[in-house]
């Protein structure tokens, strides 16, 4: 049977994302999409298959959402506010490079207090990665990259407070659920069948 890795290993996945996609034949888009719990992978995927910037950005703000309540600074919260209307289509680039200076300059004011909670400079991280934009980064992937940060450091700040690994998985788990939520099956599949094919 051939698998979703043989058809997707000219994206280069790296090993475990490689075991993931082994696990399913090419038939199996619904169920590899729906099962797996990495939102790290399927941002990798989605990355890969050239899922809208828009919606990329709506997921890095929906993550970043998750540790809002860890950023006590009103600009990394701004920041959030602004990168979700801009996700939208209701604010637009000024305004984001606007957002997105001030999400940054309170990460880097946070940065110079060591004696401040680390998970707290890591939130403020997650809101200026959700507002990165194309006029600060010359690479195209840009937004999908905003949104691959936000995860991972929603997921860092996550496990500064995790117990567990159930509490890792949990944070995992909810972020994928997210990604499922702004990109349903039924958008994801032409992308993965035009890879496919």
């Amino acid at each position: 049977m051939k698998t979703l890795f043989d058809v997707l290993s000219p994206l280069s996945p790296c090993d475990e994302p490689g075991g993931w996609l082994n696990q399913f034949g090419t038939d199996e888009l619904r169920e590899c999409w729906e099962e797996t719990w990495r939102s790290d992978w399927l941002l990798w995927l989605l990355r890969k298959v050239g899922a809208p910037d828009a919606k990329m950005r709506l997921v890095a703000v929906l993550c970043a959402a998750e540790v809002a309540y860890l950023m006590d600074d009103e600009r990394s919260l701004y920041a959030l506010d602004v990168a979700h209307a801009c996700a939208i289509g209701e604010a637009d680039g000024a305004e984001l490079g606007d957002a997105r200076a001030a999400a940054r300059a309170a990460a880097l004011d946070v940065s110079r207090v060591a004696a401040l909670d680390v998970s707290r400079v890591a939130a403020r991280d997650v809101a200026w990665d959700a507002t990165r934009s194309a006029e600060w980064d010359a690479a195209s992937d840009t937004l999908s990259s905003a949104a691959w940060a936000a995860a991972l450091d929603v997921s860092r700040v996550a496990a500064l407070g995790a117990t567990s690994d159930e509490s890792w998985g949990a944070v995992r788990t909810r972020q994928s659920d997210i990604i499922r939520e702004v990109f349903t099956f039924d958008e994801v599949e032409p992308l993965l069948k035009a890879r496919l094919s």
